[in-house]
């Protein structure tokens, strides 16, 4: 029997580094015995299997059926000689987020599209505040939508309501169906991984042991500095947000590259606070998931040293003003060099 091991997420725990590492080694992959299916070709997103999630979400595909998605997995495994079969995309972790009560039923269908395969579920957790803080940052950063224009405290609220903050809550409806003994639920932590290697940490959960001369993708996602972060913000808020977003993030991030910015965007303060709040469901996490009796999480505050973010400054709003101004002037100069060269 072929075996599936279904990685769903969770977001920000290094998924786009860990699918970039797959997409590239599918052929070291596969003479290990592993099948990294690839993504229909109308599809945009070739790394990772987004084409899944969106058919059960039935949002409109680049190819024709709802159906056809989960059809054409099912093909590609048929065809497949290899044993077990790796599927990525951290989406499955936000499954029917603004619809909880539908949560359970759409991961059942998925037991039933996968028919008579033993299924495996990966998930790596990062503790509470850090996955809130950096979520945010990702959001407000490529988005412009309702929750791209919330202040952090309504968009921790948000998630709270959920239901993806409690994760032992939010880890049940996959336990109950695929059971709990088919669960890898690991903590995202440097010093929790194999060798420190999310990679390595990963590829041992499917019996692969990782070496220097594979192809190791640079890091896929940067965060925003606080200031950066703060600009975005109001910048999703403006009537026009959408049509230049694009071109917004182009400005930020050459602005962003030059800052540094230690500070926790999260307070010491609301990281107790949340780590107390899901005190219990982090024990519930330890108690399934953690080797030895351990805390499931390091619950350390670390990070604190260099002080936290007080929000936007006035001197910060300066320092991007006066950066766009240079730039424009850049760009200004080298139009007329252009008109010139052509008079």
């Amino acid at each position: 029997m072929k075996t599936i091991y279904l990685h769903i997420g969770q977001t920000k725990t290094a998924t786009t580094t860990l699918q970039a590492f797959f997409f590239e080694n599918r052929n070291w992959l596969h003479d290990n015995g592993i099948y990294y299916p690839e993504c229909p070709e109308a599809h945009p997103i070739k790394t990772q299997h987004r084409f899944l999630v969106e058919s059960i979400a039935g949002l409109n595909l680049p190819f024709p059926d709802r159906i056809g998605a989960w059809d054409y997995l099912e093909k590609k495994i048929d065809a497949s000689d290899r044993d077990k079969i790796l599927i990525s995309e951290e989406v499955f972790w936000h499954l029917f987020e603004k619809r909880p009560a539908g949560r359970k039923s759409a991961i059942q269908w998925i037991r039933q599209r996968l028919g008579n395969l033993d299924v495996k579920i990966i998930c790596y957790l990062r503790r509470q505040d850090k996955w809130i803080e950096s979520w945010y940052n990702q959001i407000v950063k490529t988005d412009v939508n309702a929750l791209s224009r919330l202040e952090y405290m309504d968009f921790i609220q948000t998630y709270r309501d959920y239901g993806l903050l409690n994760y032992s809550e939010a880890l049940q409806p996959w336990s109950d169906v695929f059971g709990e003994e088919n669960l890898f639920v690991r903590p995202f932590e440097k010093s929790r991984f194999l060798n420190g290697d999310i990679i390595a940490d990963f590829m041992s959960i499917l019996g692969c042991e990782v070496s220097d001369s594979l192809t190791r993708p640079k890091d896929q996602q940067v965060s925003l500095c606080n200031s950066a972060c703060e600009l975005s913000l109001l910048f999703n808020r403006t009537p026009q947000a959408a049509e230049f977003k694009k071109r917004f993030m182009r400005v930020i991030k050459q602005y962003d590259a030059d800052v540094i910015d230690n500070r926790r965007f999260t307070s010491k303060e609301l990281s107790e606070s949340l780590l107390r709040e899901f005190e219990d469901s982090n024990r519930q996490l330890a108690s399934k998931y953690a080797k030895g009796g351990d805390d499931f999480f390091d619950f350390a505050l670390a990070g604190y040293e260099h002080g936290e973010y007080p929000g936007l400054s006035v001197q910060e709003l300066a320092n991007f003003m006066i950066y766009l101004f240079q730039e424009q002037q850049t760009q200004i100069r080298g139009l007329r060099k252009r008109l010139q060269d052509i008079e």
